[in-house]
């Protein structure tokens, strides 16, 4: 073959090639073989064709989403996507797929391209929208009244921001704290928009106060200039730091191995008490006597935030009631006692049973911030002595120690074991059904 015929014979067959290439869907590679695509869509994460859509400026982290691209094709099935207006939105790869990125208000037009050639592709139009709050609710505060406590926590709370034209679709990029707020009280206001959470930090106080905060819309024009939309005022009912409760967690001895026996202050409703209501129990009375003279306690603090502190004895002021036959007894920091005092007056004088009063007394300070502030509070707790063998005796003993369950068998329920009869008959299970000594009498 002469040189002339083979330059003809290249030059034909380059033709070829790029004759090919300008065809959609059919191409040469390789050695001339046809790679055919049949089918391009864009396509959304639950496989539906994407079509024409519009979305909401929301915020950040939710101004976007993902779409994917499916080739048939005989050969490669890659992609590229292009945004035609990247001001309004810019699309990157993201592992199998891409995510679209949305930024301002326009439109723009989505486009996926084969990587073989761009006479195959599909496109929608993205049109973003700007929807500006209209309101917003705080931790379902339909009232605006929001209850803080004056203990320098950083208080969570969720809100809900709607917009002018949908639900839930509002613009949170464009609401703001207004820093008009008392920072004597309220340490800061904060907002996490992508989330949808306001945190709210209060200083220590113990005074209660009511305070204002304000969140505030507005968006900024072509122009550069800013507008308010709208004002949302909420109330803060701030509730001082102090001390609700001084409970008291009973035992029969010093080990404390059951401290789920909770004694509260005289006069307190059970219902009203701050305590766990799955696991601890309330003592409605303790009883002492002469063979059965000293109870063990260990003393908790509950503040008007809810939160408790087992407090030391040390720091407490113990003092005995009105008859002085029982005085209390610091043991350890952790646990005192109260004791029948033998042989004193009082209790000599003593012919059914008598009532006496544990006063305690705190004073604790606390620091959050720089800032001090002192909080106290004294409660006092019943105690009954009772003479063995005396009508109040045997009220207690026949009516308050046991249960009668199913008019079948007896369970004890009283907290303090020492009260226990030694004269009980139990059933095959180890249930009582009697007593030697005859079965309590119950009024």
């Amino acid at each position: 073959m002469n040189k002339k015929l083979k330059r003809f014979l290249f030059i034909t067959i380059g033709i070829v090639v790029v004759a090919a290439l300008g065809i959609g869907g059919y191409f040469l590679i390789g050695n001339l073989s046809a790679v055919t695509i049949s089918d391009l869509r864009i396509v959304a994460y639950d496989g539906t064709q994407m079509k024409n859509t519009n979305v909401y400026l929301i915020d950040e982290t939710h101004n976007q989403f993902d779409i994917f691209v499916n080739i048939d094709s005989t050969g490669s099935s890659s992609s590229r996507v292009t945004s035609s207006n990247k001001d309004v939105a810019t699309v990157e790869k993201n592992g199998d797929g891409y995510t679209v990125k949305y930024h301002s208000v326009g439109k723009t037009t989505i486009t996926a391209y084969s990587a073989l050639t761009a006479t195959v592709h599909d496109s929608f139009v993205l049109t973003v929208s700007e929807d500006f709050v209209a309101d917003v609710v705080i931790d379902e505060k339909t009232d605006n009244v929001i209850t803080l406590y004056g203990n320098g926590k950083t208080n969570e709370l969720s809100y809900v921001a709607t917009g002018v034209l949908a639900n839930n679709t509002s613009n949170n990029s464009l609401l703001r704290v207004v820093d008009d707020y008392d920072k004597n009280v309220i340490r800061s206001v904060k907002l996490d928009q992508a989330h949808k959470k306001i945190y709210i930090a209060t200083n220590i106080a113990k005074e209660d106060s009511s305070q204002m905060i304000n969140l505030q819309s507005y968006y900024i024009d072509d122009a550069g200039e800013e507008h308010i939309i709208k004002n949302f005022v909420y109330t803060l009912d701030v509730i001082g730091y102090n001390i609700k409760e001084i409970q008291l967690l009973v035992s029969q001895d010093h080990h404390f191995e059951n401290r789920t026996n909770v004694y509260l202050e005289y006069g307190l409703n059970k219902d009203k008490a701050t305590y766990d209501k799955e696991t601890e129990k309330v003592v409605d009375e303790i009883y002492l006597t002469k063979n059965i003279s000293t109870i063990y306690f260990m003393t908790r603090v509950v503040y008007t935030d809810g939160t408790m502190e087992y407090t030391s004895a040390q720091d407490a002021t113990l003092t005995s009631g009105f008859l002085g036959y029982v005085k209390p007894l610091q043991i350890t920091s952790s646990f005192w006692a109260a004791q029948v005092q033998s042989g004193s007056a009082a209790v000599a004088g003593v012919t059914n049973y008598a009532d006496e009063f544990i006063s305690i007394s705190y004073t604790i300070e606390k620091t959050a911030f720089g800032k001090t502030i002192e909080i106290g509070k004294t409660c006092r707790f019943h105690i009954l002595f009772m003479l063995e063998n005396q009508p109040a005796y045997n009220s207690f003993t026949n009516n308050k120690l046991y249960k009668l369950v199913d008019e079948k068998y007896y369970e004890y329920v009283y907290w303090d074991t020492r009260y226990e009869r030694n004269t009980a008959i139990t059933d095959a299970e180890g249930r009582i059904v009697g007593f030697s000594d005859g079965n309590p009498v119950f009024d």
